[in-house]
């Protein structure tokens, strides 16, 4: 799982806190790789048996794509844990309305740590709009946990928000709540032209939830990243099929651990944001058609 205090990696504890009050079958150990590049290559170097990521990654992993030097083996989709939705936000005072004055006016941004998957994305995206050498110049570079100290430094005017599941912000944006005043900056054509020539996320107009302070609007429009579980050949069907069940029959339990959780009560949100040119994992497979959520345009793996 990517690294501490992140949402991926409060999904897979959730999950592993669950099975142990839930299942009588399996068990779930997880650790932490640094990133989701970083889990799909810990997978190829056979160092795990199976990670959770998102789209993006995935797709980059497959063609080979920064950061990976040449294609990689992926596991078998399993079933989706979060999403993610990103937007720009700004310090209330910067004269940032619209993401088009970040590219215009003199000032210092963050775009996620460089580690992370989500950075990266975010650096395709300006790279599709030719527009990377541009913004690259105005970026500082910071663990998460150090961005509310330097937004109040002044070091910071503009950064990414990232909701997860409809539910919650991180708690680096909780940070910033209770020292600062921010709100949501517009987003322009040229960048949703960008998320839409981008395979793997979509733009989707959506609440800026989570937060508690008034952020200016009562919609942006973000763009949203899905999030999987994924399970490698030696994860037998039976025990995907368990954590499945799991994840479906108690999410009060994961809520409770992890508000962020996507909610399975309604099975069909396990794979609505599930990649369709990457398998399912049987297990997976198994449990989608016995609920009825099964898709012709899904492939099972044959593992």
């Amino acid at each position: 799982m990517t690294g501490s205090g992140t949402f991926s990696l409060g999904t897979a504890q959730a999950l592993q806190r669950a099975l142990e009050e839930e299942s009588d079958s399996v068990e779930l150990q997880v650790s932490d790789s640094g990133g989701n590049p970083a889990s799909v290559q810990l997978y190829n170097n056979g160092e795990t048996d199976s990670y959770s990521t998102e789209n993006f990654t995935l797709v980059g992993a497959q063609n080979g794509q920064e950061p990976f030097s040449e294609p990689q083996d992926v596991a078998p989709q399993g079933f989706n844990n979060l999403v993610f939705h990103y937007y720009w936000m700004a310090l209330d005072g910067s004269g940032i309305q619209t993401t088009q004055d970040i590219l215009e006016q003199d000032v210092n941004v963050w775009m996620f740590p460089a580690a992370w998957g989500s950075r990266l994305l975010q650096e395709v995206l300006y790279q599709n709009m030719g527009e990377w050498e541009n913004i690259e110049e105005k970026i500082v570079n910071l663990p998460a946990g150090d961005l509310a100290r330097a937004i109040g430094e002044g070091r910071v005017d503009a950064f990414f928000g990232q909701g997860a599941s409809y539910a919650g912000i991180p708690g680096w944006a909780t940070e910033i709540e209770a020292r600062e005043d921010v709100h949501v900056v517009e987003t322009s054509d040229e960048l949703i032209s960008a998320v839409e020539d981008t395979p793997s996320i979509e733009p989707e107009e959506i609440e800026p939830y989570g937060w508690s302070q008034d952020v200016g609007a009562d919609s942006v429009m973000a763009w949203n990243n899905g999030v999987q579980f994924c399970f490698g050949e030696d994860v037998p069907a039976d025990a995907v099929y368990e954590m499945a069940r799991v994840s479906h029959e108690h999410p009060d339990v994961l809520q409770n651990s992890m508000s962020q959780y996507l909610d399975h009560s309604d099975p069909s949100s396990m794979n609505s944001f599930l990649l369709p040119d990457v398998p399912i994992h049987p297990g997976a497979a198994e449990f989608f058609r016995e609920q009825d959520i099964w898709d012709d345009s899904m492939t099972e793996a044959d593992l």
